[in-house]
């Protein structure tokens, strides 16, 4: 049996500080270093503490704002051909504004949803607000020509009814299932192989694209792509970040 120990330090001023407040402290410090992989020793920071603050009002929170809709609001961010400067697709991207805090971006709280089992209603929430929109564009004649690019987390996209969902959504909103790609991680292909291709196929079934997103930032593997009908591979910006000065990047974009 090997073991190791983290260890967690937190520091108090007498008088000012009670022992709850100093155990506290360890206890957010010990968790920071098993975070990064655990054996060494956290000390304490206010920023653990502002962390933890956001974290505990994002849960607290976000059933509630999820439910009522109004705080999540969408962006867009567009993809277009830079030969021609047309608009190919465009993603949605949740945010929530939060009365006190202000606008909130996704890895504020799409951690803690996915902690708290909250990830498979909000996705729906996010999925018929994009479709919703999307629709409203086209019905205005913009965007006719463009994909719809929405996010799906891992947790979703195993879950037993994602496939009627997403037909149903679509449906509801008039959309053609060609229009509309979902992105899901590498990461949820390498959790569960099987379900995520089960997946995959039904969605391939009811005409929607599929991308996987950040693609080589993990544990990507070509292997995965002979079984998975996948229409796009989004490239992490690591690749493309260095294109104009590193050969080595630009062979594997190639």
């Amino acid at each position: 049996l090997v073991r190791t120990v983290s260890i967690g330090v937190g520091v108090g001023v007498p008088g000012d500080d009670t022992s709850s407040d100093i155990l506290r402290r360890a206890d957010l410090a010990v968790m920071s270093a098993k975070k990064v992989g655990g054996n060494r020793v956290g000390v304490f920071t206010p920023e653990m503490a502002a962390q933890e603050e956001i974290r505990n009002d994002v849960e607290l929170h976000l059933e509630g704002v999820i439910d009522e809709g109004g705080a999540l609001v969408l962006r867009y961010l567009p993809e277009f051909d830079m030969r021609t400067g047309q608009i190919l697709a465009t993603e949605a991207l949740v945010r929530w504004q939060h009365p006190t805090r202000g606008l909130l971006m996704p890895d504020s709280f799409i951690g803690v949803a996915e902690s708290v089992d909250l990830a498979g209603k909000l996705g729906r929430q996010v999925m018929r607000s994009a479709c919703a929109e999307f629709s409203q564009w086209r019905s205005h004649g913009v965007g006719l020509s463009a994909v719809l690019r929405i996010n799906v987390s891992p947790l979703q996209l195993v879950s037993h009814d994602f496939i009627d969902t997403v037909a149903a959504t679509i449906g509801e909103f008039g959309l053609d299932s060609k229009a509309i790609c979902l992105e899901i991680t590498e990461s949820a292909v390498v959790e569960d192989r099987e379900a995520a291709r089960n997946a995959v196929m039904g969605l391939k079934d009811i005409g929607v694209q599929v991308a996987i997103d950040d693609f080589g930032t993990g544990y990507s593997a070509l292997s995965h792509l002979k079984s998975l009908p996948v229409d796009t591979l989004k490239i992490d910006k690591a690749f493309v970040r260095d294109l104009g000065r590193n050969a080595d990047d630009v062979a594997i974009v190639r």
